[in-house]
């Protein structure tokens, strides 16, 4: 017989006590006769436990004061029984750390609105589970330690990207092996960010304490994000912090997909798909920057914006079709990511190149990796080049980028600009496909 105990305090008064009793010979749980659920009966009560706690815990902060378990048997525990034994208890000493720290920060009169202090909680975006905009919620936990590579980022602003509502949503699946196979790894997720260094691991070299800096950080929606020195490159002088947020992921993708994949020359024809979204915006602007004459191509709405980011001709996909034949193209970069090879190839002069950027409408599983892989077959066996590429987070393309915005030959277009608690609402508006260039996050 095996009796488990949760004791839950609120403030050092014990609020509820509630046991789960398991009778492993007679097959019973709580008296009521269940003999599958009475085969691993240490893990049926590990999995109660977990339940009772995080159905405690994501309450009102600071609502647990602590969570005790204690347990009558009658034989002594396995080896595997003693190992989950300790996993549950390492759990439950995190929880209460957590807790504890939301006490403190509490007493001091913190509040949801404050921002953090040394040892306190910060506010963050997390998510449990992949899903919808409805899975992120506004949380308040511990602020991150840095490595010895590594900063402390006070941040002030996060940009939004089609990356973001890909680790939000776990899709495509493929993706969920580095992230987290049924929840995320981490609940907040990495991204685009721009703010103060606060402080610096032992190894770092290139910034101090002050320096606003943007690049990638390892938590995005958060007031503060650790992230790797080699990620991070210092803030264009002539742009905001809300505006260099926007860059990273973004202008990093039209970078490699414009100048070093497509290795765009000067008096090249280039089409742009997707031309008015967060890639294109920066696509659009890189090509131009390099002497190119661009047509770009997106909806009705949105011909205007692509004009102002120094379009030659622009295409209105919902009446013209740029692979009718008329005209050809030397490079072709394609972010919207549905036209199929063919329309591609139709639209490429005889030994033009087509960069695949974009896949939002491929299947579940790979995304758009299938059809990538399907044009780099292709290209083997055709005069015209059919390639794509994977982006890469370096500090040393951010520096091109923070060039090239010093000299005015790019700007970050920004669409709308949310606050950290209404991240759910402007990811809503990302998947709409109603963006105008990209969306940045204050904090």
């Amino acid at each position: 017989m095996i009796t488990v105990s949760v004791i839950t305090k609120q403030y050092g008064k014990r609020i509820a006590v509630e046991d789960m009793t398991f009778d492993v010979a007679a097959g019973r749980i709580n008296g009521v006769r269940r003999p599958e659920r009475c085969r691993e009966v240490e893990h049926h009560a590990r999995e109660v436990i977990e339940v009772l706690m995080s159905r405690r815990i994501s309450s009102t902060v600071g609502s647990i004061d602590s969570v005790l378990v204690g347990r009558r048997r009658s034989r002594p525990d396995s080896a595997a029984q003693v190992a989950r034994t300790a996993r549950l208890k390492k759990t439950i000493i995190r929880r209460e750390a957590v807790m504890r720290s939301q006490r403190q920060h509490a007493a001091m009169g913190g509040d949801g609105n404050s921002t953090a202090t040394a040892g306190s909680t910060m506010r963050a975006i997390v998510q449990d589970t992949y899903g919808s905009a409805e899975v992120l919620r506004l949380a308040r936990i511990i602020r991150p330690k840095v490595a010895d590579n590594e900063v402390l980022l006070r941040v002030h602003a996060a940009g939004l990207s089609r990356g973001s509502w890909h680790l939000m949503t776990g899709r495509p699946y493929l993706l969920r092996l580095g992230f987290g196979i049924r929840r995320p790894k981490n609940p907040v997720a990495m991204g685009d960010v721009a703010g103060t260094v606060v402080a610096v691991g032992s190894a770092v070299t290139r910034f101090s304490a002050g320096d606003e800096v943007f690049g990638f950080g390892k938590g995005a929606f958060a007031e503060y994000t650790a992230a790797r020195e080699d990620k991070l490159a210092r803030k264009p002088v002539n742009a905001t912090l809300e505006q260099a947020a926007v860059v990273p992921v973004s202008a990093i993708t039209a970078l490699r997909a414009v100048c070093d994949v497509g290795n765009v020359q000067q008096g090249q024809k280039v089409l742009i798909t997707g031309a008015s979204g967060g890639v294109g915006s920066y696509a659009v602007q890189l090509a131009k920057a390099f002497g190119a004459q661009v047509t770009g191509v997106c909806g009705t709405t949105k011909l205007d914006l692509v004009r102002s980011l120094g379009a030659d001709h622009v295409i209105d996909y919902t009446r013209d079709d740029f692979a009718d034949g008329v005209h050809h193209y030397d490079l072709i970069v394609d972010i919207a990511g549905n036209p199929g090879l063919s329309r591609l190839r139709r639209a490429l002069t005889p030994t033009g190149t087509a960069v695949l950027v974009g896949g939002e409408e491929g299947e579940n599983l790979t995304g758009g990796m299938g059809r990538q892989l399907r044009a780099l077959a292709l290209s083997r066996f055709v005069g015209q080049r059919l390639t794509g590429f994977i982006p890469k987070e370096s500090s040393i393309d951010l520096e091109r980028l923070t060039d090239l915005i010093e000299a005015g030959k790019v700007t970050p277009s920004i669409d709308r600009t949310y606050p950290l608690d209404q991240v759910p609402e402007a990811m809503r508006h990302l998947a709409a496909g109603m963006a105008r260039g990209k969306v940045a996050i204050t904090v």
